[in-house]
C-alpha cells in the first residue's frame, strides 16, 4: 500500500478550465463592465439646503398669512416654497445623482437639472415673482429661487462630468 505522500504525488487533478472562454471574464463578450462614479456629496447638501429653505418659506407663508394653511403653503400655488411632491423628487434625484452608480447618477443628474431649471422658469409664467410680498417674504423667495438655480447648475455639471467618463 502506497504512503499518503506517494498517493498525493501520483494523483492527478483535472486541468483548470480556461478563463479566456469562461463567462464572466473580461474577454467574454457577454460581460458588462460596471463603471462607477465618484460620489458627489455637495449635490446632496445643496438639495438639503433647498429643502430647508423651502420648508422655512412654508412656515413664513403660514405665519404671515400669505397662505391660509399648510396644504396651500406646500401646494402648487405656494409662493415661498416648492410643492411637497417636488421637494421629495428633488431629494430623491439628488441622492441618486450623487451616488456611485454611473448610469443612475447620470439620469438623475439630468432630470434634477431640468426639474430645477423648470421650477425657476415657471415662476415667471405663473405670476409667482410678481406677487405682492413683504421684504422678508421676497428675501425668502429670492433665496429659494437662487438655491434652485444653484442646484440646477450643480446637477448639470455633474451630468457633464459623468458623460465625459
Amino acid at each position: 500500500m502506497p504512503s499518503p505522500r506517494a498517493q498525493q504525488l501520483t494523483t492527478t487533478t483535472p486541468p483548470a478550465p480556461s478563463t479566456a472562454d469562461a463567462p464572466g471574464t473580461p474577454t467574454s463578450p457577454t460581460v458588462r463592465r460596471r463603471v462607477s462614479a465618484t460620489p458627489a456629496p455637495g449635490l446632496t447638501w445643496a438639495a438639503a439646503g433647498v429643502t430647508l429653505v423651502s420648508l422655512a418659506g412654508a412656515v413664513l407663508a403660514v405665519s404671515t398669512g400669505l397662505s391660509a394653511s399648510w396644504s396651500t403653503a406646500l401646494g402648487p400655488t405656494a409662493r415661498l416654497s416648492v410643492p411637497l411632491p417636488m421637494n421629495v423628487a428633488v431629494v430623491v434625484l439628488a441622492l441618486a445623482a450623487a451616488g456611485t452608480r454611473r448610469r443612475l447618477a447620470l439620469a438623475a443628474a439630468v432630470l434634477l437639472a431640468l426639474a430645477c431649471a423648470a421650477a425657476v422658469v415657471s415662476g415667471f409664467f405663473d405670476g409667482g415673482y410678481a406677487a405682492a410680498l413683504t421684504s422678508v417674504q421676497r428675501l425668502s423667495q429670492i433665496s429659494l429661487v437662487a438655491g434652485l438655480a444653484a442646484l440646477s447648475v450643480l446637477a448639470g455639471r455633474r451630468a457633464v462630468r459623468l458623460m465625459r467618463r
